[in-house]
């Protein structure tokens, strides 16, 4: 059976809440934990780096994709995994699009909300059929989820559009629908 890869995007902040860390940490256990492979944005630094180094420590493959552009100490930082160094930031979403069997997003700021929208609307158009997931810590989704009934109403997006999304309550509940869609 195929080694399967989660492509995980994420804040490269903190945020204010235990939640959103302890989400982060058991995200990437979990994937080491199956024997996954875990494909990241390359940084170190908030629930990013958190991701990568509860990977890592737990024995997951990890791949972090990072365009050059970013700060000095990001782009040498030294966590034992893949670097693969891009010229850009649509270079590395393509990349982690394409390495990705599944799509996993923990709560993020405007990266994260322009990489959902990209990989969302990359599915519709056919590029893409994997699954996307929206890890709901502490409800940091549900004003999207309402964003998406409105579309929906207004006619701009189809529940068919909508299709390969799910919305999960936990990061436990993430790996059970996960292994589901993988036929484990």
């Amino acid at each position: 059976m195929k080694k399967q890869t989660i492509g995980v995007f994420m804040g490269a902040q903190y945020g204010h809440l235990e939640e959103f860390h302890e989400a982060a940490a058991a995200m990437g256990k979990g994937i080491a934990a199956r024997n996954w492979a875990l494909v990241y944005g390359g940084s170190k630094s908030g629930l990013m780096g958190e991701v990568a180094v509860n990977a890592i420590n737990a024995g997951a493959e990890v791949t972090g994709i990072r365009p050059t552009s970013f700060l000095p100490e990001e782009a040498g930082h030294d966590l034992k995994m893949e670097h693969i160094d891009v010229p850009d930031m649509d270079t590395r979403k393509r990349m982690m699009f394409d390495r990705a069997d599944a799509f996993v997003f923990l709560p993020g700021g405007m990266g994260t909300l322009e990489e959902l929208g990209q990989v969302m609307s990359w599915t519709k158009l056919g590029y893409y059929e994997k699954p996307i997931v929206l890890v709901n810590v502490d409800g940091f989704w549900d004003d999207m989820v309402a964003w998406f009934e409105t579309a929906i109403e207004a006619e701009f997006v189809t529940r068919e559009g909508l299709s390969r999304l799910a919305l999960m309550p936990s990061v436990d509940e993430t790996f059970k629908y996960l292994e589901g869609e993988f036929g484990e």
